[in-house]
């Protein structure tokens, strides 16, 4: 069964991308909030600013990468090798 959507309630496409946006801002703040947990978490294992920045660098860097499996490897790496116990990404 396909759900209709009546044409005055259909959004325009200001109101979409006030919507992108606010998703945006917020998942920008949710990022932010973790990598601060983060850093909290690695310096009370004994990092300083300098080794914090390295960490923030490399994670940059891998998710700048233009690796389409990205998410497999690191899964690979934390899962199988490391034995940290995460869900597996999904494939799309």
């Amino acid at each position: 069964m396909k759900a209709r959507i009546p044409a005055d309630k259909k959004l325009t496409s200001r109101e979409k991308l006030a919507c992108e946006e606010y998703v945006r801002v917020k998942e920008g703040g949710a990022t932010r909030r973790l990598l601060k947990l983060m850093c909290v978490a690695l310096h009370k294992e004994g990092f300083g600013t300098m080794r914090l920045g390295r960490v923030l660098d490399e994670m940059n860097a891998m998710i700048n990468q233009k690796d389409e499996i990205l998410w497999w490897h690191i899964d690979k790496l934390v899962i199988d090798q490391l034995g940290v116990a995460f869900e597996r990404e999904e494939e799309d």
